[in-house]
C-alpha cells in the first residue's frame, strides 16, 4: 500500500480520514515535531520517511531546490487552474477524488523520484531528480486511456532511471 504524507499546508484531517477509510492507501497527516519548520528542513525528513508528499505549495520545487536529494519518494502537488476561489483543503479533496476516480491504477503507481502536479483538468508529471521540473508532461484526466498512458508513462520514466548509463 502507498504511504503518502500530508505537507502543512494540506494537514487536514477529513483529508486524510476519507482517504484512509477508502484502504487503498495511507494517508499520514503532518507531524507535529515539523510544524512551523521551514521546507527545506521539513523535506530531508519527509523524504527519509519513504512518503510522496502531497502539497498545494506549488513553489516548492523552486524554493527548495537544494533540498531535492535522488532517490526520494516523491512529490505531488494539488493546485488548481484558476486562482479563485483560493485553494482549501475541500478544494484540494475534490481534485484528489476526480483524479483518483479517471486514474484507477492510483495506489499502484510507483511515485519514487516523480513530481506531478494535479488540476482539475490534467496532470503534468516529469521526474524528480533535481531541482528540474521543466519536462513536465501532460495528460488529459478527462481521456478515456488516460489510467494506461500515464501509468506507461511512468513505467518508462522509472525504467530509464534503472538502466544503465554508457
Amino acid at each position: 500500500m502507498t504511504d503518502f504524507q500530508l505537507d502543512e499546508c494540506l494537514n487536514d484531517a477529513s483529508l486524510a480520514a476519507a482517504c484512509n477509510a477508502a484502504a487503498r492507501c495511507t494517508v499520514h497527516r503532518y507531524p507535529r515535531r515539523l510544524k512551523g519548520k521551514p521546507d527545506a528542513e521539513m523535506l530531508p525528513v519527509v523524504f527519509s520517511l519513504g512518503r510522496t508528499l502531497v502539497t498545494t505549495d506549488r513553489t516548492i520545487i523552486d524554493d527548495n531546490p537544494s533540498s531535492i536529494v535522488c532517490p526520494n519518494p516523491g512529490i505531488i502537488v494539488i493546485k488548481q487552474k484558476k486562482p479563485f476561489p483560493p485553494m482549501t483543503a475541500k478544494r484540494a479533496g475534490a481534485i484528489i477524488d476526480e483524479f483518483k476516480d479517471k486514474i484507477e491504477s492510483w495506489p499502484t503507481i510507483d511515485w519514487s523520484t516523480l513530481y506531478a502536479e494535479i488540476d482539475e483538468e490534467e496532470i503534468y508529471v516529469c521526474p524528480l531528480v533535481d531541482s528540474d521540473v521543466s519536462a513536465l508532461q501532460p495528460f488529459t484526466i478527462s481521456r478515456e486511456a488516460v489510467d494506461t498512458e500515464l501509468t506507461s508513462f511512468i513505467a518508462s520514466l522509472h525504467d530509464e532511471s534503472s538502466s544503465p548509463s554508457i
